[in-house]
């Protein structure tokens, strides 16, 4: 393939999914493409970018789309990444927990006091979750959390990819032996049940939690605003050129809560700056919180009982 019709398929892949193919992945694009055209039926790289170019043939591109993704993922893969996620969420509840012991009179204090449990609201954002390890392991964590604290929270865990298929198996929460030998053998025990001889499956516990969400990073601005109190968005952005890359990481900004979390991997965005985030300082964690204001908190707080 020459380079001037390499260009064409950077391009019409960055148009339609925002993901960025460099040059040095010209090889990989290339085994990917001869493998759809001799499914297809088709001759040439042409025949088949002519095809991707017909409004008919929109049911190709997340066929496509999957196979220039990578879904390298396994269970708790950035421990301390998930421990930081952990002291978060803890360090919310101690707060809810504090407000409610400390108002300043009796019958607001009573009043707290008769709160449901569920008032505690913790939302959390897996961007990128590929086949649904990593919101599994935050879910897990989290639940934990609720299970040892004095007053039990509600959480959620939403995932989501560009990739159909791999969001139909982390939807499945089945997974072979192997793939969860990782998990800490107390968390294994509490929240996987056996399947058969091959696979385990997670617990209703856990995938009552969580939820998965077709999704596109390169189309954010177009997409409704919802709040999360931690973003996690580890190994997503090296998909991106570093312009798109930042005006993704501004959107994901706007889509957390006052005072809200986002843990990215390191290297990922060492130089990227923004007047509403402060850097956590962390010997091993690229994450940074979100500076606490008044329209913010009104606007996290709208809707909750």
């Amino acid at each position: 393939m020459p380079e001037s019709e390499f260009a064409l398929w950077q391009r019409l892949i960055e148009d339609r999914t925002g993901l960025w193919l460099p040059e040095n992945r010209k090889t990989f694009l290339l085994s990917k493409l001869v493998n759809r055209i001799r499914i297809k039926g088709m001759g040439s790289y042409g025949e088949y970018f002519a095809s991707l170019m017909n409004s008919g043939e929109e049911a190709e591109w997340p066929t496509l789309v999957d196979l220039l993704t990578v879904h390298e993922t396994r269970f708790f893969r950035d421990a301390d990444a998930m421990k930081l996620v952990q002291d978060f969420a803890k360090d919310i509840i101690q707060n809810e927990i504090k407000q409610r012991k400390t108002a300043r009179s009796d019958t607001v204090r009573e009043l707290l006091a008769k709160r449901e449990p569920l008032t505690n609201l913790i939302q959390v954002w897996s961007v990128g979750c590929s086949t649904g390890e990593e919101v599994y392991s935050l879910a897990m964590q989290l639940q934990t959390l609720s299970n040892a604290n004095e007053s039990p929270f509600y959480f959620g865990v939403t995932g989501t990819d560009i990739s159909y298929p791999s969001l139909a198996i982390a939807k499945k929460g089945r997974f072979k032996r192997s793939r969860i030998q990782q998990i800490p053998a107390n968390l294994r025990a509490q929240y996987f049940v056996s399947d058969d001889a091959e696979y385990s499956r997670i617990s209703d516990e856990i995938k009552d939690r969580v939820c998965f969400v077709q999704g596109n990073l390169g189309e954010l601005e177009q997409s409704p605003v919802q709040l999360y109190n931690i973003v996690y968005c580890q190994n997503v952005l090296i998909y991106f050129q570093p312009q798109r890359k930042k005006e993704i990481l501004d959107q994901l900004v706007r889509r957390l809560t006052s005072g809200g979390l986002l843990v990215l991997a390191p290297g990922e965005a060492m130089n990227w700056k923004h007047d509403e985030m402060q850097k956590v300082p962390h010997p091993t964690c690229l994450a940074f919180k979100k500076c606490k204001s008044e329209s913010n908190n009104l606007r996290s707080n709208y809707g909750r009982k």
